[in-house]
């Protein structure tokens, strides 16, 4: 048993072969869309948390050199006020935490670890402090000699970063979701109207046809190429008609022609028939009338000269009826030719004078006529 194949359908055609290209190529540059977007978001939030701390660098610098604690205290919980920053740390040259802002505090392993990174300069990296992803930002602190005397961190959760890439994600699919859904919506529609209604169509008169309404040509209309298709389809149509009208013409001109021949053949049988009676029944009638003749001459009693006149006439008729029936043979036979139409009446008008009709005839100027001489003796 064999199943359908679902690519039997046009539109599931066009949407596998079509849409699904484009839109996996669509998906493809998304994805490498996202990445980048992603990447460049991800650079603008650590930009924006090392502004910060650009920032509040210069006035924390000065109140640590002077050991202004009030001011390093307002300086860094300015900075903790900021929404984008999770914590904020300074810590001196040994690695003893001055002043501290956020949830979680960095340990004394971290700072010390931090202030042998900021000899060759401010850094950034991902670390989890107590068990917290964060991003931070270390800025070295300088006395008025240029020498190291302090460390400030500014940190910002990952899962801040995390999430606005998650929303980006979110509504970057979903946008591509609608998206396919509308390609895929135009790409029926315009099956619809385009394809499947004029194919429907076609197939519709392919049906008429197929039901009998031989007549029923298909509306040439729609894409050029299901106009070519309907315009096939008739001039198809238009030959096996003009075949079959072709055909029937054919068959009629065959049996006429049979039927002549039928008759033909007929005509040649009764003709033969014909001779051989007429040439059997011949020699017993000459035998009866000659017989008849002689006793009539030697009869006296009238009685008996009626019937032997009577039996001569009879003769006579069946005579007659025979030179008919040699007369049909012959003609069945005969072969048409030329002849003179004066020597064809001249002759016919002898034979009449044998039977006592006397005709006058006015000659007229020569003519020919194509036929049978004896036909045409009898029936003149």
């Amino acid at each position: 048993m064999r199943f359908p194949s679902i690519f039997n359908n046009l539109r599931l055609v066009l949407i596998m072969q079509v849409a699904l290209p484009v839109l996996i190529v669509l998906a493809v540059i998304l994805v490498i869309g996202l990445s980048m977007v992603g990447q460049f978001i991800e650079e603008r939030m650590q930009r924006d948390l090392q502004q910060v701390a650009r920032t509040i660098h210069l006035p924390v610098s000065q109140a640590l050199e002077r050991q202004d604690l009030d001011q390093l205290q307002n300086s860094m919980a300015s900075v903790f006020g900021i929404t984008e920053v999770y914590g904020a740390y300074l810590f001196d040259a040994e690695g003893k935490r001055l002043s501290s802002f956020g949830v979680v505090n960095p340990t004394q392993e971290q700072a010390t670890d931090a202030l042998e990174q900021i000899v060759q300069g401010e850094f950034a990296q991902y670390e989890r402090i107590r068990g917290r992803h964060v991003y931070s930002f270390f800025m070295p602190l300088f006395d008025a000699t240029g020498q190291p005397n302090g460390l400030l961190q500014v940190t910002r959760r990952r899962s801040d970063i995390d999430r606005e890439l998650t929303e980006l994600k979110y509504w970057a699919w979903g946008g591509f979701g609608l998206v396919s859904l509308i390609i895929l919506g135009v790409i029926s529609y315009s099956h619809q109207r385009a394809i499947e209604t004029p194919l429907q169509r076609l197939v519709e008169s392919m049906r008429r046809v197929s039901r009998g309404d031989r007549h029923h040509r298909a509306a040439e209309r729609g894409p050029i190429e299901i106009s070519q298709l309907a315009k096939g389809l008739n001039g198809m149509l238009d030959a096996i008609e003009q075949a079959e009208n072709s055909e029937a013409q054919q068959r009629s001109a065959r049996e006429k022609m049979a039927e002549r021949l039928r008759q033909t053949e007929t005509m040649a049988a009764l003709g033969q028939l014909s001779a051989g009676v007429a040439h059997e029944l011949g020699a017993p009638l000459t035998v009866v009338d000659g017989r008849a003749n002689r006793l009539l001459r030697r009869m006296e009693n009238e009685k008996d000269i009626a019937e032997l006149n009577e039996i001569r006439q009879q003769a006579a008729r069946m005579t007659s009826i025979i030179q008919q029936l040699l007369s049909f043979g012959r003609s069945s036979r005969a072969q048409m030719r030329d002849l003179d139409v004066t020597s064809l009446i001249e002759r016919s008008e002898s034979l009449l004078a044998d039977q006592g009709y006397r005709i006058s005839l006015i000659k007229g100027p020569q003519a020919k006529i194509n036929g049978d001489s004896l036909s045409l003796e009898q029936a003149l």
